[in-house]
């Protein structure tokens, strides 16, 4: 399991040559500082880590946050894949040539539970997609989210789109349901938005994840509107299964945005 120290190491690693020194350093303060405030409530460093996500997906958000036009800024590997092979990070330290031909023939190292993987959103036609059966979005019932970072380059014709335009947003006048879906899949990600840093004056609230009425894991915390990601259900087989993401007690009235929904069948 990662501890702290790697956990920062490897956040540095991934933004070396992608942004300033000034923003890295600022970023390491940041998270250091985060890891050891959520620790003092109570919550060992592996759950803080889970909550947090892979430090290389963090460190994608604060790069194109910062104009990195790096092309594999925006790479997201197999969500199986080991963190442990430093020689095979996604920023390398040398330039190689590029000689894949397929990257659908490429095998994974660990797992093929995130290949193929489609993506939910609040805009999602349910007729084309048949293994989503169900969407309710309860009180996340707010579908844009204009506070969220911008794509660096120009896409489908619109200069400075949003990362995610079509989302599920709580708020506080939005009422308390879950947010539910019901998914024919072996394995899901949600993606989730991780507000500006408490010193800006921005409160936002944590939701807990569930599948089939098991909690698997929170989504909360603060990180410059960047994304944060919670491997919800990762299995071998395809089943019927029900996601639920519900505000924690006490956080009814704080904004949480669902950024989109990642599943496999």
């Amino acid at each position: 399991m990662m501890e702290k120290k790697e956990f920062l190491e490897r956040l540095a690693r991934a933004l070396a040559g992608q942004v300033s020194q000034a923003v890295i350093e600022e970023n390491l303060r940041y998270y250091d500082s985060y890891l050891s405030e959520e620790m003092a409530k109570g919550k060992t460093i592996h759950q803080v880590l889970e909550e947090l996500g892979d430090p290389r997906l963090i460190a994608k958000s604060i790069i194109d946050a910062n104009g990195g036009e790096n092309p594999m800024a925006g790479v997201y590997e197999d969500a199986g894949r080991s963190f442990d092979d430093d020689r095979r990070t996604i920023y390398q330290e040398e330039e190689e040539e590029d000689n894949i031909a397929d990257i659908n023939e490429i095998t994974p190292e660990t797992s093929d539970t995130f290949q193929g993987m489609k993506t939910l959103l609040s805009s999602t036609d349910l007729s084309q997609n048949p293994s989503v059966k169900s969407v309710d979005p309860g009180s996340f019932s707010m579908l844009t989210d204009s506070a969220q970072p911008t794509l660096q380059y120009i896409k489908d014709g619109i200069e400075k789109m949003q990362w995610f335009p079509d989302v599920w947003m709580h708020t506080s006048s939005t009422g308390s349901d879950s947010f539910k879906a019901t998914i024919n899949c072996r394995s899901l990600i949600v993606a989730y938005k991780m507000p500006l840093s408490p010193s800006s004056g921005t409160s936002s609230g944590k939701a807990d994840c569930y599948i089939d009425g098991k909690r698997v894991g929170t989504m909360g915390g603060n990180g410059w509107n960047n994304a944060g990601l919670l491997r919800a259900l990762q299995e071998d087989e395809v089943k019927e299964h029900e996601l639920e993401i519900r505000m924690q007690d006490g956080d009814e009235k704080k904004p949480f945005t669902i950024f989109a929904i990642g599943y496999c069948d």
